[in-house]
């Protein structure tokens, strides 16, 4: 059987969940901002070691000078590297914009985080008021929202 709450206990614990919710979503979202980055990075370095088997195709012997044309004026105009280096740009401003979003998510995320602390704390001296006024018998609902409010504060220190 449910334990009836009052209503100020209802609206403490539905804020309280709702926050929790926004918490483990943003959380959520920041792993998946980590796991996109591990994949672009893993596409970096295969775009890296093609671009250094292309260098040992136009340049075998490592010299500074191909044909008697500096190595490097060879690269840069090789189609290839060109190719290589543009899809390099693009994972690149791709990992940049994932680390951006990643970052903006991980402060909202310590946003929504300070504010279910605080509406916690402020639960918590709520029941706390409600539990003394209850000093002949005791209120069925307190025990539910200290085992809430304790609950609730455990998880978010794991998020």
């Amino acid at each position: 059987m449910e334990t009836p709450m009052g209503k100020k206990t209802d609206a403490y614990m539905t804020d309280v969940t709702k926050l929790a919710n926004s918490a483990m979503l943003k959380a959520s979202e920041i792993l998946t901002f980590g796991s996109q980055k591990t994949t672009i990075r893993n596409d970096l370095e295969t775009l890296i070691d093609l671009e250094n088997k292309r260098v040992l195709v136009i340049n075998p012997g490592g010299g500074d000078k191909v044909n008697g044309v500096p190595i490097s004026a060879v690269i840069n105009a090789d189609p290839e590297i060109v190719r290589i280096g543009k899809l390099m740009d693009a994972k690149n401003a791709k990992l940049l914009e994932v680390v951006t979003k990643e970052n903006a998510s991980k402060k909202e995320l310590k946003a929504t985080k300070d504010k279910l602390d605080a509406k916690l704390k402020e639960f918590s001296a709520f029941v706390a008021r409600k539990k003394a006024a209850w000093t002949l018998k005791s209120k069925a609902s307190i025990p539910v929202a200290e085992k809430f409010i304790k609950d609730m504060t455990e998880a978010i220190k794991a998020i």
